[in-house]
């Protein structure tokens, strides 16, 4: 009996509800209802076969985290990956475009005062870390921990998982910061070019230097999400009205 034939005995014998929960899950994860539908039988499968001492939740998201990354990857959605042929390439980080200045009057600012208290009111909120966008990609960096599991069963060296954590929170990051609202993003590729020299974030060798050569801390640190955003934040309205 190969594969598929025992994904659909699986799928008759645990039930068609338990199968379309499992659906559910994987769609508010993140994947589209078509992917889901295709995915959710063999998770549930894989999950009793492989055995992984995950519960089912960790390994949802482990092997949906996976998924995404790939879909990611093969539509050309990740700066580091070609687009498939057809595939619109994806834009470079764009760059703040500078005021032509007029001799003799001073450059037209970029936002008037009313502009800048939309934008910190619509953005900020109650705080940068309860966006529910910045919520989602600290959900999707933390699942980082299960897949590091996972790649740890399949006998990965640790120097090889290490760049390969490093190398998957940095395609999150992408996936993110293509979908956060200017001028919020040039914000960001600012501060990252500042702290790290690289608009999307530190390399692997900033954080072995960083970590001592330590690969496992190299690993902890793919999972592990600025503690205080809301801090490293704190001049966005400044840069705001500077522009």
């Amino acid at each position: 009996m190969n594969l598929d034939q025992r994904i659909r005995l699986f799928r008759r014998v645990e039930g068609e509800t338990w199968v379309r929960n499992v659906e559910d899950y994987l769609i508010g994860l993140g994947l589209s209802a078509s992917v889901a539908r295709s995915l959710a039988p063999r998770v549930m499968y894989t999950h009793q076969a492989a055995k992984s001492g995950q519960s089912l939740e960790a390994w949802l998201r482990t092997l949906a985290g996976i998924a995404f990354l790939e879909s990611a990857a093969a539509q050309g959605k990740l700066n580091n990956q070609p687009p498939r042929q057809g595939q619109q390439t994806p834009k470079p980080p764009s760059e703040t475009n500078p005021p032509r200045i007029v001799p003799g009057k001073p450059p037209k600012p970029r936002f008037t005062n009313a502009e800048v208290d939309r934008i910190m009111r619509d953005m900020r909120g109650d705080g940068f870390k309860n966006n529910p966008l910045r919520i989602s990609y600290e959900r999707a960096i933390a699942n980082l921990a299960n897949v590091k599991k996972y790649f740890e069963q399949q006998g990965m060296p640790l120097e090889k998982l290490a760049r390969k954590l490093h190398q998957m929170r940095r395609d999150l990051g992408v996936i993110y910061k293509n979908a956060t609202p200017q001028p919020l993003r040039d914000f960001i590729f600012e501060l990252n070019r500042a702290r790290y020299g690289d608009p999307l974030g530190g390399s692997f060798e900033f954080f072995m230097r960083k970590y001592n050569n330590d690969l496992e801390s190299v690993i902890r640190g793919s999972w592990r999400p600025n503690s205080n955003i809301d801090g490293l934040l704190r001049d966005f309205e400044q840069w705001l009205r500077s522009q």
